[in-house]
């Protein structure tokens, strides 16, 4: 008879790994609604607060939050709220992770993501990252230009080796 009564419970405790994460998905859902609804601030709101909760979600939802969050990062980045670092951060591990779950964005999202990380490495490396990439048009910065200007120091430097992070 009281293993009648437990019964209910049981289920209940079953259900809630299964009910959790449906809500961690619901958020994830939410925040993206808000992004595609150009409503970034509360985008960003929601996303930061599923962010301790991220290793819940399954792999590709991962990578979608990790992209998402840093897409609202990007898009909200100006001189008073400075959340570039932040957003490639994010974006980064959007790459990294989409490269394991290559279905986890559409093509669109991965042509932007690309795109938003060569702009956003530059604010570290400066410069255009490839010989293809569009040249930057560098403003009063002497330094850059003599250093282009004179291929025999660049010749003379020694070489630095690549990071397996930078390929």
């Amino acid at each position: 008879m009281r293993l009648g009564s437990l019964s209910p419970l049981l289920v209940l405790l079953a259900l809630a790994p299964v009910v959790g994460c449906a809500t961690f998905q619901d958020d994830l859902a939410r925040g993206i609604k808000y992004y595609e609804g150009n409503e970034h601030e509360r985008s960003l709101a929601v996303l930061r607060s599923l962010e301790p909760d991220i290793d819940s979600l399954r792999p590709e939802d991962r990578v979608r939050y990790y992209y998402f969050r840093g897409m609202t990062d990007y898009r909200l980045a100006s001189d008073t709220f400075k959340v570039r670092p932040d957003a490639r951060h994010w974006l980064g591990l959007a790459a990294a992770g989409e490269k394991e779950t290559p279905d986890a964005l559409k093509e669109d999202q991965k042509a932007r993501l690309t795109e938003a990380l060569e702009d956003l490495n530059r604010d570290v490396y400066g410069g255009a990252d490839t010989d293809d990439a569009p040249a930057k048009k560098d403003e009063g910065d002497g330094a850059k230009k003599k250093k282009k200007a004179d291929p025999d120091a660049e010749a003379d430097a020694p070489k630095k080796k690549k990071k397996k992070s930078d390929e």
